[in-house]
């Protein structure tokens, strides 16, 4: 069994209730889904408002186009990085929060409504992992309701967004956690002082 601490630490974690772990991890796999319901739609905005124009792209894409275009990078990006922003805690059921949105995105995925003229697989991959969204850009709530919102690519993006991307966030999450167990360095002070003593 590979351990979940490092050999060099002097005390390894405690041990926490069964009951303790699942609410920990109900909290990071919550933040798994924070990030991808109101993190990625606020950075895609920000990104598309603020940076897109400094870069002098070509607007001819909407924000949402341009959201679900992104999903990968606007979802696994965000997972990373709160991923580490929480390894202070060391929580090792963070290192399992993929599987719940992995299990829904399987579930998805199998449970896919093809009818019997479209060959299955490529449909359902084309569905949940595949880009060229065509969707207008909208002015107004009632556009997004009345001329958005009734594009099967809207559909189509919401579910990649929700389902997909909350898969990505989980992973990058997960990694996260991972790295943060196995890859940090020892204590400074602890370091400064090995390294009097090997001068010594």
């Amino acid at each position: 069994m590979i351990p979940l601490y490092r050999s060099d630490e002097e005390h390894p974690p405690a041990q926490v209730s069964l009951g303790y772990q699942a609410l920990r991890f109900v909290l990071h796999l919550g933040a798994v889904y924070l990030i991808v319901w109101f993190i990625t739609p606020w950075v895609a905005g920000r990104w598309y408002d603020w940076v897109l124009p400094l870069l002098q792209s070509p607007e001819h894409a909407g924000r949402l186009q341009f959201l679900f275009s992104h999903v990968f990078a606007l979802t696994f990006l965000p997972g990373l990085v709160t991923g580490f922003i929480n390894a202070k805690y060391r929580h090792r059921v963070a290192l399992f929060v993929w599987t719940v949105p992995s299990l829904v995105l399987l579930y998805r995925l199998f449970t896919f409504p093809a009818t019997a003229l479209q060959e299955y697989w490529p449909t359902v991959f084309h569905y949940y992992f595949a880009g060229d969204f065509l969707l207008p850009d909208f002015q107004s709530y009632r556009e997004l309701f009345t001329r958005v919102a009734a594009s099967p690519d809207f559909m189509r993006g919401m579910a990649q967004l929700r389902i997909t991307g909350a898969f990505y966030a989980g992973i990058g999450y997960s990694l996260a956690a991972l790295a943060s167990m196995y890859l940090r360095s020892p204590q400074p002070a602890q370091d400064l002082s090995d390294a009097s003593d090997e001068l010594l």
